[in-house]
């Protein structure tokens, strides 16, 4: 997502049944399957985009949502033989997930601690501030796992003809 102009914090693709043994979306114990919904944790300078399931919040905590649950929503989760179904990753509103990534993207993981590598007020700086004051801060969740595309397509990203090649790349962080 970040080749596409996406600053993202975090993002998953969409995984329809990948052997639990692949390299690159694998994980588990051998011979299950693992699923996941397509997910992205991203800053944008415009709220008005979505019409799928997310949170979006700015840096004084002005808070809006399309969703109406108060419940978790798995955005991972694997079969394994002998086992239940293992759900590592949810998102929800409390503060087990999006209000704490939040607060650390905006003050400890990405605003305050990469404005401190620049020099006080240099360009650099002042950039990072002003996208830390400007930017929303987006949780988006397509709930459709099965569709790669559909939440670069959900953002007005026409994909390449390689992206479902590249939609299998390990979970990213900026």
């Amino acid at each position: 997502m970040n080749r596409y102009g996406f600053l993202t914090i975090n993002s998953q693709p969409a995984v329809n049944g990948a052997k639990s043994e692949d390299p690159v979306v694998g994980w588990g114990p051998r011979n299950g399957y693992v699923y996941q919904k397509a997910f992205s944790l991203r800053f944008l300078q415009s709220q008005d985009y979505l019409n799928i399931a997310y949170y979006v919040i700015n840096k004084r905590g002005d808070l809006r949502t399309n969703t109406h649950s108060d419940g978790p929503d798995a955005v991972t989760w694997g079969v394994f033989p002998g086992k239940e179904i293992v759900q590592p990753t949810i998102v929800e509103l409390e503060a087990v997930s999006f209000m704490a990534w939040k607060d650390e993207a905006y003050e400890l993981q990405v605003g305050q601690q990469w404005a401190k590598i620049y020099d006080a007020d240099s360009p650099s700086q002042r950039l990072i501030s002003e996208l830390m004051d400007t930017s929303f801060l987006v949780n988006v969740v397509h709930n459709d796992f099965h569709d790669s595309e559909a939440i670069l397509l959900q953002a007005g990203v026409s994909p390449p003809d390689d992206f479902s090649q590249m939609s299998s790349s390990p979970i990213s962080s900026v």
